[in-house]
């Protein structure tokens, strides 16, 4: 595919609240290195499950992107990381956050006209 080519938008509500989650998540996790895990297995594994998203893809803008996050946590740390992806090349979640603002605004405009 020629670059000058523009690749239709693809993304619907779950996508957009899956990266919502993400950015959110991303947000909230950001000086995890530096917290006391939950004392039990059963609480760290459950820690890990409700923060985990597995990679989501989305079209917007003629770019293709990617988002995952891993948290993991041992005895003594917890362990938080985001992998981003645009046009596959790694990116930041600054390059996610405004993708996601503009999925934002375009679904707001879609219900406004429907």
């Amino acid at each position: 595919m020629r670059k000058t080519e523009k690749l239709a938008d693809n993304y619907d509500s779950d996508i957009v609240a899956t990266v919502a989650a993400i950015v959110e998540t991303a947000e909230r996790f950001r000086n995890s290195y530096f917290w006391t895990p939950p004392k039990y297995a059963s609480g760290r594994g459950y820690m890990e499950h409700e923060n985990t998203y597995r990679e989501v893809a989305w079209t917007e803008g003629g770019r293709t992107y990617t988002a995952r996050y891993d948290v993991s946590c041992s005895c003594r740390n917890v362990y938080a990381s985001g992998t981003y992806t645009r046009d596959g090349e790694i990116t930041t979640l600054t390059a996610i956050r405004n993708s996601l603002k503009r999925m934002q605004a375009a679904l707001a405009d879609k219900k406004e006209i429907a």
